[in-house]
């Protein structure tokens, strides 16, 4: 799918000045809608039912970030809803129309709202030439509305992904008998098994594991005693040389070399994909530990970044 996509990307001309990022958000949408997904389940994994102020802390800073997301527009926006002939609309007016459902109504493109508004649109809209153009709206329309639904599953989904992780990175333990957070410790850029720290001298260590814990600390390791999970979140940061680059995924091991679980993959120069976080379900008494398995690098040395590290049994 992504080389069918890459193809027809090839073939469009370069005038079209939003052309590229639309098709690499497209391209790049199954894997950042598994990466969400993946941690929306991680969240109801790791099981914080008795902890509900958290869920409401977390929730309004993403239910922010998906207002002022829905509210966002751009130049072409505006150009869009000033150059627009009367009669083609792609999206709903501010103003409810009494002929539709309240259940059609849309939310409004502001940047159209502003265009249609400047002085002189009126005089373009109503233009008996600049109406002769008006099937090439229809079509700019029709390009609106599949690209609006996608706005809102975009939306939607990344609003569930930044709330599932603010839960998942919260203060609170949710039952966990060990927490530790915070620090980064230098390692090979090599391609290859890397062993990723349970903590260190940089590390804040919130809990400690008592008698009662269900597992024990051996050094790198976590001997479950009974079934139990384990979260983890990890950012390998490359150091040299500069803006050297690292594709990795992180790898939860026994140490019989029995994969436990697996992230999606994370990416050290998109924003958005550097940290590698999951949920591990351990269902017997084993030994385990977390791994990065690093395929792509050009570094030379890393740093291995604790975001957080939190084990229940």
């Amino acid at each position: 799918m992504a080389d069918l996509i890459q193809n027809v990307v090839e073939q469009i001309p370069y005038t079209i000045p939003w052309w590229q990022r639309l098709f690499k958000s497209w391209e790049r949408a199954p894997e950042r809608y598994y990466r969400r997904l993946n941690t929306i389940v991680d969240m109801f994994e790791w099981y914080c039912q008795d902890h509900a102020l958290v869920y409401i802390q977390t929730m309004l800073p993403a239910l922010g970030g998906a207002v002022l997301a829905l509210l966002s527009f751009d130049w072409d926006d505006v150009a869009r809803g000033f150059l627009r002939p009367s009669g083609p609309y792609a999206r709903k007016s501010l103003v409810f129309d009494p002929r539709k459902a309240k259940w059609e109504w849309e939310i409004p493109e502001l940047g159209e709202e502003i265009g249609k508004r400047i002085p002189g649109a009126k005089l373009i809209k109503a233009s008996k030439i600049w109406g002769k153009t008006r099937f090439l709206w229809v079509i700019d329309g029709l390009i609106q509305r599949v690209l609006y639904y996608f706005l809102i599953i975009d939306i939607v989904t990344e609003f569930l992904y930044n709330w599932s992780s603010a839960v998942l990175r919260a203060l609170s333990e949710c039952g966990a008998a060990y927490y530790a957070r915070y620090g980064c410790y230098g390692d090979s850029g090599r391609e290859g098994w890397h062993q990723l720290l349970l903590g260190g001298f940089q590390t804040e260590v919130v809990h400690q594991p008592g008698p009662e814990a269900g597992f024990v600390l051996e050094g790198g390791w976590i001997r479950f005693l009974r079934p139990g999970a384990a979260l983890f979140s990890y950012t390998l940061a490359p150091v040299f040389p500069i803006e050297c680059r690292l594709r990795w995924r992180l790898v939860v091991k026994t140490d019989q070399d029995e994969i436990i679980d697996v992230s999606p993959w994370a990416r050290s120069w998109r924003e958005d994909e550097k940290t590698a976080m999951m949920v591990a379900r351990v269902w017997k008494p084993c030994r385990i530990a977390p791994f990065a398995y690093i395929d792509y690098s050009t570094c030379y040395t890393m740093f291995q970044c604790l975001d957080v590290v939190a084990i229940k049994a």
